[in-house]
């Protein structure tokens, strides 16, 4: 499995557990809410700042070569690995510098925190 370049990882990054619950409306209008999975799925974005022209192809390499399978990342906030999937493409933006051209990138995901 490959493991997510750490490449300008900014406080950004933001993976939270989210409840796997399914709601059904009944035809009394009560709701049934059932538990859809014991394992829980965190869910979130991956920020990377200040990237340079080199970085952003790195991104855009490890996204085209990963896009339906898992791969890992290791957290550096919570200090937590996680094999996580894409949700959406990379989503770049160009960052406001004088001199030199930088990107900020945030990457939707999805996947499960390791034991």
């Amino acid at each position: 499995m490959a493991t997510f370049p750490a490449i300008g990882l900014g406080f950004d990054t933001n993976l939270s557990p989210k409840a796997h619950k399914r709601v059904t409306v009944m035809k009394d209008h009560s709701l049934v809410i059932q538990k859809d999975s014991s394992v829980v799925l965190y869910d979130g974005s991956i920020q990377c700042i200040h990237l340079t022209a080199a970085d952003r192809t790195t991104i855009e390499t490890f996204y085209i070569t990963n896009e339906d399978i898992s791969w890992a990342f290791n957290n550096p906030h919570d200090g937590a690995a996680y094999t996580l999937f894409f949700t959406d493409a990379p989503l770049f933006v160009r960052e406001r510098r004088e001199a030199t051209i930088l990107y900020l990138c945030r990457i939707s995901v999805v996947g499960t925190k390791d034991p």
